[in-house]
């Protein structure tokens, strides 16, 4: 075969190959993995759409939804798993906080949803809007990752990324200040918005 066949060839596959990239999305089903589709994500598997497949397959949103399907599911060393843990006062403290999550979750009725993802290169802030009949409450709390070896990880102690517990460095708080203004201002925006919507 020649040189300019097999280079005819390979143009023809690349072009093929951009076609399906660009008719391919990426969705995010409810126990958050992540699944590929030729059509736009459909609403009655999958959670919200996330884009093309150009993005990266992981993602902050993916991970936190992953947390709260096994903590339902009371499967604790994959929920383990999410969390960024480098010693053992961390590795302590998340298997703790996990055990208490799964007893929670398993008396009360808590609704937990990803609503808004804030991002800066490797750090990011989830909006986690909380609801429940039973407290007849509702509420958003925030969630705290680091993009560490390719993979979104859950800060040990994921609502407050000052804690001791996590073991940031200065630059690295420093990175998320910004985030967490973002999500105050989302959160007094959302909060106000639904008290306006319940009150008519």
């Amino acid at each position: 075969m020649s040189k300019k066949l097999l280079f005819i060839i390979l143009i023809f596959k690349l072009q093929v190959s951009a076609i399906v990239i660009a008719d391919t999305y990426k969705c995010i089903t409810e126990d958050g993995h992540v699944t590929f589709q030729s059509r736009v994500c459909t609403h009655n598997n999958t959670q919200e759409i996330i884009k093309r497949t150009s993005e990266y397959v992981n993602s902050p949103s993916a991970t936190v939804k992953r947390f709260f399907f096994l903590i339902k599911h009371q499967n604790n060393n994959e929920s383990y798993k999410l969390f960024l843990t480098r010693n053992s006062e961390q590795k302590g403290y998340v298997r703790k906080y996990i055990k208490k999550g799964i007893e929670f979750f398993a008396k009360a009725s808590v609704k937990n949803k990803v609503i808004k993802t804030f991002k800066n290169g490797v750090f990011a802030v989830v909006a986690i809007e909380q609801s429940s009949p039973e407290l007849s409450g509702y509420e958003i709390e925030p969630g705290f990752l680091i993009l560490y070896e390719k993979s979104w990880l859950i800060l040990p102690d994921s609502g407050d990324y000052l804690s001791k517990v996590n073991r940031l460095t200065e630059k690295q708080k420093a990175k998320f200040k910004p985030l967490l203004e973002k999500f105050n201002r989302f959160k007094h925006k959302t909060l106000k918005l639904r008290s306006k919507i319940k009150g008519r």
